[in-house]
């Protein structure tokens, strides 16, 4: 298994703080989220080379950052010419991955829980229930099997099942990835859109995350984390 860790977004909703610092160095508990991140995959026993992180922007600093403290771990750059978006970071560890499982984990998030099922060779979309918001994407299944996906949940203010930016994929999901067409609203290639087309071919099983879960997209969202993990210490 191979682990992909998705760190070259700008962060704009976060500005002006991400003009100085890249959204998944930013601190919860003193740590940066790109490092809970990889933290998380290391207690699962896996092997620090084993993990790759994609960078874009400011991606000198993350890589300055994995060097000091993670020499182990690869990352690389998004490759120009490939899918727009975020399976364009995928597309761009196509090298890496070779003929393994991939393990994507989109690391502008924040996960206080067990990620046990990431070791597991199975086709797997990680959800959280919660609220839903608009710029979350929300799983429907059915036997514990994908069904469908909304990129961009109808369901706000509602109950349901949100991506957590996790996916367990099977070897020759790049091969996937290269057949997906842009949104024609956003014009990014989004990684859920080969998950559906894999679904196809290889069910995906929907499985629940046991914690709480925290899509890092603007200040209040890590306030809103910061508090959570300070609670749970004191």
């Amino acid at each position: 298994m191979k682990y992909i860790l998705l760190a070259g977004g700008k962060g704009s909703r976060l500005l002006p703080y991400t003009e100085m610092t890249h959204k998944v160095l930013t601190t919860i508990g003193g740590v940066p989220l790109l490092g809970h991140h990889i933290d998380k995959i290391i207690k699962l026993g896996v092997d620090p080379s084993n993990i790759c992180v994609v960078t874009g922007y400011m991606g000198e600093e993350v890589g300055g950052y994995l060097e000091k403290y993670y020499p182990e771990v690869g990352y690389s750059k998004i490759q120009s010419g490939l899918k727009p978006g975020p399976a364009g970071g995928v597309l761009s560890a196509e090298d890496f991955i070779g003929d393994d499982w991939s393990t994507v984990i989109e690391a502008d998030t924040f996960f206080d829980g067990p990620l046990d099922s990431l070791t597991e060779e199975t086709p797997q979309i990680i959800v959280n229930k919660t609220k839903m918001k608009k710029r979350y994407a929300e799983a429907y299944g059915e036997s514990g099997l994908l069904r469908e996906l909304d990129l961009f949940s109808s369901n706000e203010g509602h109950d349901g099942l949100a991506f957590t930016g996790i996916t367990v994929n099977p070897p020759g999901f790049c091969k996937t990835l290269k057949a997906v067409k842009p949104d024609p609203e956003k014009g990014e290639c989004y990684i859920l859109s080969g998950v559906l087309i894999q679904n196809g071919k290889t069910p995906y099983k929907v499985k629940q995350f046991d914690g709480s879960w925290f899509n890092i997209a603007d200040i209040d969202d890590v306030k809103e984390a910061r508090n959570h993990l300070y609670a749970a210490v004191t």
